[in-house]
């Protein structure tokens, strides 16, 4: 995790945010690349999954579409980086389940240089 100006900014926003009554808890899903089976060189074996648990909010948004002046709504989903426990950053095709649901992360919407919060576009 980056420090900005000898500050861990991404700790000091969940710590805010947790002191503030925190969001929803959900748990982050990464897949990792399936690999060969050493049994069975033509096939795959199943991707490797790990599970880390985080803070997230899910929220209709107006979003800009790259290169125009053209806005759509679409759910997005705030990640609290500090949140995310063991950490592990957040990437397009993650899964996040978050109050029952399961929302595949499709699209990084924002993220500051701090890694505090991250903003995906969700389905």
């Amino acid at each position: 995790m980056p420090d900005i100006f000898g500050l861990d900014i991404q700790s000091m926003v969940a710590d805010a945010i947790d002191a503030a009554g925190g969001l929803p808890a959900g748990t982050l899903i990464k897949s990792a690349g399936a690999a060969r089976d050493p049994d069975n060189p033509s096939r795959r074996a199943a991707p490797a999954e790990t599970r880390h648990a985080l803070q997230a909010v899910v929220e209709a948004k107006q979003v800009r579409r790259e290169g125009t002046a053209v806005a759509e709504t679409r759910l997005v989903m705030t990640i609290i980086g500090g949140s995310i426990v063991p950490l592990a950053k957040p990437a397009v095709n993650d899964r996040i389940e978050l109050a029952g649901i399961t929302y595949t992360l499709t699209e990084l919407v924002s993220a500051d240089p701090a890694e505090a919060t991250f903003a995906f576009a969700v389905s």
